[in-house]
């Protein structure tokens, strides 16, 4: 028999899993709402941690820019329908709000709203039309990753 001790490493992955779902999407008025056939989401915000590094602000904000995970937050009147009849989509609708999804890094108007509760933390929403969601995720979205 060995005598070998077994250590416990602490990845980026397992650290974040501490975070809370306030802490990638803080409860904001985004201050706008969507019209037409475009949807309203809340880009999911990079936490000021990761495992034990600390990001600048710089970093942060330019990871949340580039992200493509998001939160369903509301839809226009017209979305996910027909655009001359105003008639459900044969599919239906796929996402809800509240739903995480996946959106595409470049199309969509996107802005920041002041924190109130984290000044030095801005939320960023962002609209596109409902048939730009690439995917709706079904699993852990802090599993997923975007990358630059």
């Amino acid at each position: 028999m060995s005598n070998v001790q077994t250590m416990k490493v602490c990845t980026p992955a397992a650290a974040e899993r501490e975070f809370t779902e306030e802490d990638y999407f803080p409860a904001v008025d985004p201050m706008t709402r969507p019209v037409g056939n475009r949807i309203l989401v809340q880009i999911r915000q990079v936490p000021k941690k990761k495992s034990v590094i600390v990001l600048v602000d710089e970093t942060r904000k330019a990871e949340a820019e580039q992200t493509v995970i998001a939160k369903l937050i509301a839809c226009g009147p017209l979305a996910f329908k027909k655009r001359d009849t105003g008639e459900p989509w044969p599919e239906g609708v796929w996402a809800q709000p509240g739903d995480i999804l996946r959106v595409p890094k470049w199309n969509a108007d996107r802005y920041f709203v002041q924190n109130p509760a984290d000044k030095d933390n801005d939320v960023l929403f962002a609209t596109l039309n409902d048939h730009e969601i690439v995917a709706v995720v079904t699993g852990d979205h802090r599993q997923l990753r975007a990358w630059l």
